[in-house]
């Protein structure tokens, strides 16, 4: 496995000089990141800041030296970037000396300690106070940790969006704060989301259970007697109109009957006509009763109701 040293590299004259010792990159990094600086220089004798400072992140990143470290921190500083650039310099003031460093290192690393401290004063404060708890508030969208909720938090100067949000509800603050001023900024999120309405509670179902009798009902009954009657009723009629077709018949000669008979032959008719229909209805009586007795033994909810028309009879329901 191969293992990289930590180059010791300094820009002297306008050169980038790396100790002999140290030569954890490849020739072609180290003179990249010499070019990345000139053309950094170049841009920032311009007033280029913001290439400037992208040409001497990537050198920085390359190199990692106090002399590229110290321009990063210089540039976000040109960009108002105070917070960040006194992030980038206490790291460079803090790295370690080694008795091979150039002098320019220890220079660089002298420098960056002093701005640290005179951009401390160009530090501005948001003092988040929310009313209440259950708060997630960020600023410029770097969610704030409960440690620094209600306590002063260092700002870059210039204008911040906060955001704010509980149970369920956004908030948007926008503030400008200037060069060491600090702010207090209040934020508030009134009552809690509308509960969405409740379903109204549904209507019981009455739990309607069939009576059932402990006998046959009173249509079984008449269903019984209906038919018994009918079936007297057309005996009786059936044995009027056989008599009379009996006494018609004393009258007749083959087809040919006197007067007397046709009284007789009529009678006989009408006696048979109503014996035929007091049988149907009687049948008819008797397969309704019979259902309805099934009906009111069983477990199925069933409905039947018998019916005799002029030429036809039968039961409807539901079965």
């Amino acid at each position: 496995m191969a293992f990289r040293w930590m180059a010791a590299c300094a820009i002297a004259g306008g050169v980038l000089v790396c100790t002999p010792d140290a030569q954890a990159q490849s020739a072609m990094e180290r003179e990249t990141a010499r070019q990345l600086m000139h053309e950094g220089y170049a841009l920032q004798a311009k007033g280029q800041h913001a290439a400037a400072l992208e040409d001497f992140r990537r050198a920085h990143a390359i190199m990692n030296v106090p002399t590229t470290g110290i321009e990063v921190g210089r540039e976000l500083a040109a960009l108002g970037k105070v917070v960040e650039a006194r992030d980038v310099l206490w790291r460079v003031a803090r790295m370690k000396d080694a008795p091979e460093d150039p002098a320019v290192y220890r220079t660089a690393k002298e420098e960056a300690r002093k701005l640290t401290e005179s951009l401390a004063q160009r530090l501005a404060s948001l003092r988040i106070v929310p009313k209440g708890s259950g708060y997630r508030i960020s600023v410029d969208g770097t969610e704030l940790s409960e440690a620094v909720i209600g306590v002063s938090t260092k700002v870059d100067p210039g204008e911040h969006v906060i955001i704010v949000q509980r149970d369920g509800r956004r908030a948007e603050v926008r503030v400008s704060v200037g060069e060491g001023e600090v702010r207090d900024v209040p934020v508030e999120i009134e009552g809690a989301p509308a509960a969405p309405p409740s379903p109204a509670p549904a209507t019981p179902v009455p739990d309607v259970k069939e009576s059932r009798s402990t006998g046959p009902s009173a249509w079984f009954w008449a269903g019984v007697v209906g038919t018994g009657a009918a079936v007297v009723v057309g005996g009786v009629t059936g044995g009027l109109a056989l008599a009379r077709k009996s006494d018609a018949s004393q009258h007749c000669q083959g087809d040919r009957c006197l007067p007397a008979a046709q009284d007789a032959l009529d009678s006989s008719r009408t006696f048979a006509s109503i014996s035929t229909a007091a049988f149907i209805t009687g049948g008819v009586l008797a397969l309704a009763t019979g259902v309805l007795f099934f009906i009111e033994k069983g477990d199925k909810k069933t409905s039947a109701q018998p019916f005799v028309a002029k030429d036809h009879a039968g039961i409807v329901g539901t079965f």
